[in-house]
């Protein structure tokens, strides 16, 4: 998209890696904002923190005081070095003051096939990953991390809620264009977009998977993006993540 022609023909999904390459992936062949024209925030999701169902862990305030009590012995898995699923939980260690040891895996599938078999303690995964298992009780979810709570899991408290405030991460899907898009162009695709996302049984659908239909204006999405960079700049820094 990047490299393609300004004329609204082609068009890419990104998610929240989007912002975090910016820093974890310095070579990039692209420029994250002067080569794309945002046209709209589609969506967001919460992730969710979640344990085995046998798990002695069962509220956030169990999992930091374990974290606490014994730095570096609660292991948490990701989908991968560099993923939302691993970033979130590094922010989260720096804003509660714990340490948790890091198991990466290839993938949300492999990762949540590890919680599965006890291999880890927990995970803050996507929630339309791990919803299913949640649903059919094999994990506990005890949080989820947006500042409002997800419908399809209502009994869940936010991490605010469970006593972290200011904590607030998402799962957030862009649309964007090619950079130098007219903006005739990109005001159509922005409208079709948040006309077709908003019928009726397509919101319906999506919602069911734990995601919330945004729809944002084009200058909404391109600040979005513009804060993100820094934001996750500087967990990837502080962390010590590099691009495997």
């Amino acid at each position: 998209v990047a490299k393609s022609p300004p004329d609204g023909y082609t068009i890419v999904l990104l998610l929240t890696a989007h912002a975090i390459n910016a820093t974890l992936m310095p070579k990039l062949p692209y420029d994250t904002v002067k080569d794309f024209t945002p046209i709209t925030l589609a969506a967001v999701a919460p992730l969710v923190v979640e344990v085995h169902a046998d798990s002695p862990i069962r509220t956030l305030r169990d999992l930091i005081d374990a974290a606490k009590a014994d730095k570096g012995k609660l292991n948490y898995a990701s989908a991968g070095p560099g993923n939302t699923s691993h970033l979130g939980v590094e922010l989260f260690k720096m804003t509660v003051g714990v340490d948790m040891t890091h198991v990466p895996y290839k993938g949300s599938g492999p990762a949540i096939t590890a919680i599965l078999g006890r291999e880890v303690d927990l995970m803050f995964d996507a929630i339309g990953s791990s919803l299913p298992q949640i649903q059919a009780g094999k994990f506990r979810a005890i949080a989820v991390t947006t500042a409002t709570r997800a419908a399809v899991l209502p009994n869940v408290p936010t991490v605010q809620e469970a006593g972290v405030p200011g904590f607030d991460v998402s799962v957030w899907y862009g649309v964007f264009a090619a950079a130098g898009t007219p903006q005739p162009i990109v005001q159509k695709l922005n409208a079709e977009f948040v006309r077709a996302m908003n019928v009726p049984e397509v919101k319906k659908q999506i919602e069911s998977s734990g995601y919330n239909v945004v729809g944002s204006t084009p200058e909404a999405l391109d600040a979005h993006v513009r804060a993100e960079i820094p934001r996750w700049a500087k967990v990837v820094k502080a962390a010590g993540v590099t691009a495997q």
